[in-house]
């Protein structure tokens, strides 16, 4: 009778446990699963530089201004915002009911007593040392120059002033300062970005240098924060709940699971395993109709031939032209007849300010078939570099295999035997961490827009950025992108980012051949998933799931 009765106990638990997971019936309140290739490297506002970290920092903070489900500039921790009739002083006022989420765990970074003694309000100081940190040469943020339009941004960076000398100044507790060395049409958009986040002084130093490397030592003041991180598993982001000072976040929790498994992830949407999740083009057009799945398209990758400019003889520019000018995308246009031809870097979903960037003029001069020109190049390479031969390897994954050996054989036809060139085939997660790690010479790759800013997609080429995966090297091409950032208008901005382009084209670091897509895919009644027109930063404040 008693084994009866608790077996009775335990359905009836289960079932109410069951019920519990469940989400309300307008949506809300639901548990979100979404995969991620791998885990961030570091949560760090001011230093993270990977999509991940974008998706986190999007969702557990919260900044001045917020980009909102339109894509337009809406208020975040700024209630509202005056601007000076010059366009160059910013005055932002505050809410002053914005709090950091204190947690249990915080006991050994804080002490015993930190419920008692810690200021939990969000204020102006805090944008003012997260912002002093984003340019502070000590940091080294790869995005520390998307900040150089603010005054004396770039001499605190260069460690000509100090960081109190920086544009940014809270006047009081709630009231913060900004004044720009020139106008600029991103600005109020890259305040809505990481590098642009709040940061605790106080909590910073306590962490002693481990800020960002666990849900120990983030702390977080937007709609959901950091519950948990269980290293080579998941990343769980819970709602931010006070009695006081409500979530605005709709679901329950999200949690981001670690599966480099890229082609099961469209399946397992479809069996509702996963909420949602990002796939490639591949896998989008191998889905049939189903009511089981929505699929929003992101235009946003350029496929093409990479060259790592840093290889001893990959850095010889001549060598990289003779390769460009020898090759013929006629020839290889059956292979690859299922994409759209391209001969721009810059991926169509890339914006300035709020205008597609595909909109305005773009005098670019990509390099042509030419195997006259390739072969005196050629010539001219070797002589450089005294060398009889140069042997190099291709990196590929088997879907392009067919076609790069026969890019290999018409460039040996037009080169010669003094190219000896091979191809080494791949996965797509081996293709990634090869081009992170450097560890290749030349590659078909997907070049992803992780920024929808035509001048943060530019900005991964910069010298040292650490996403710089062709290993260029320009002073040239970085004050072509410092020019961009401090442009007063769209058109100018536009302008110096098709003379950056151009700067990579002309030199053959780079050889654009098409583009594509890449989808969000969302299940059986999830809805209201939003990103920006890359589809970075997938936001899921306001995210619903009918069950």
């Amino acid at each position: 009778m008693i084994k009866k009765t608790l077996a009775i106990l335990c359905a009836v638990l289960l079932i109410v446990s069951s019920f519990a997971a469940c989400s309300g019936k307008d949506g809300s309140d639901a548990d979100f699963i979404v995969p991620i290739e791998s885990e961030p490297r570091s949560l760090d506002p001011q230093i993270a530089a990977d999509a991940v970290s974008d998706i986190v920092i999007t969702n557990c903070f919260e900044g001045l201004v917020r980009i909102n489900e339109h894509g337009e500039v809406a208020p975040g921790l700024a209630k509202s915002w005056d601007v000076s009739a010059d366009g160059l002083e910013y005055i932002f006022h505050l809410k002053d009911d914005s709090r950091w989420h204190l947690t249990k765990s915080f006991v050994a970074v804080l002490g015993k007593d930190f419920n008692k003694t810690f200021d939990t309000r969000v204020t102006a100081g805090d944008f003012v040392f997260g912002l002093r940190r984003a340019v502070m040469p000590l940091t080294a943020s790869p995005y520390a120059s998307s900040l150089f339009m603010i005054k004396n941004a770039r001499q605190v960076n260069d460690g000509s002033l100090q960081p109190e000398l920086l544009g940014v100044v809270a006047t009081d507790e709630f009231t913060l300062k900004i004044t720009l060395a020139n106008q600029t049409v991103d600005f109020l958009n890259l305040l809505a970005s990481p590098v642009s986040m709040p940061c605790n002084e106080t909590f910073f130093s306590a962490v002693k240098g481990k800020y960002g490397l666990g849900n120990n030592y983030l702390l977080c003041n937007g709609p959901f924060y950091l519950a948990d991180w269980e290293r080579g598993v998941a990343l769980k982001l819970r709602k931010f709940k006070n009695d006081k000072y409500a979530s605005s976040a709709t679901p329950n929790s999200v949690t981001l699971r670690i599966n480099q498994d890229v082609g099961k992830y469209a399946q397992n949407v479809s069996l509702g395993i996963y909420s949602a999740a990002e796939i490639g083009a591949s896998s989008a057009a191998s889905l049939a109709p189903s009511d089981d799945m929505t699929l929003k398209e992101y235009p946003n990758i350029t496929g093409a031939i990479c060259f790592k400019s840093s290889e001893k003889s990959l850095s010889n520019t001549s060598v990289r032209l003779a390769l460009c000018k020898a090759l013929d995308k006629g020839s290889l246009g059956i292979a690859f007849s299922g994409e759209t031809w391209t001969g721009k870097l810059i991926p169509a979903c890339c914006t300035i300010g709020q205008t597609p960037y595909s909109e305005f003029k773009q005098d670019l001069s990509p390099l042509g078939f030419d195997p006259g020109a390739a072969q005196k190049l050629w010539s001219k390479g070797l002589l450089d570099l005294s060398a009889k031969q140069i042997a190099l390897v291709l990196l590929c994954t088997p879907e392009s295999e067919t076609a790069m050996r026969g890019l290999i054989q018409d460039w040996q036809k037009t080169l010669g035997v003094s190219l000896s060139i091979s191809v080494e085939v791949v996965d797509s997660v081996e293709l990634q961490k090869r081009l992170s790690n450097g560890n290749y010479q030349i590659a078909l790759a997907p070049i992803k827009a992780n920024k929808s800013a035509a001048i943060d997609f530019l900005q991964n080429f910069e010298s040292d950025n650490p996403n710089n995966i062709l290993r260029y090297k320009s002073a040239a091409y970085d004050n072509i992108l410092i020019q961009a950032r401090t442009a007063a208008d769209a058109q100018e901005a536009a302008r110096l980012c098709s003379l950056a382009q151009n700067e990579i084209l002309q030199n053959g670091v780079v050889y654009p051949l098409f583009s594509q897509s890449s989808y969000l895919a969302m299940g059986k009644g999830v809805t209201d998933i939003y990103t920006l027109p890359a589809g970075e930063c997938a936001s899921f404040i306001n995210a619903k799931k009918i069950d």
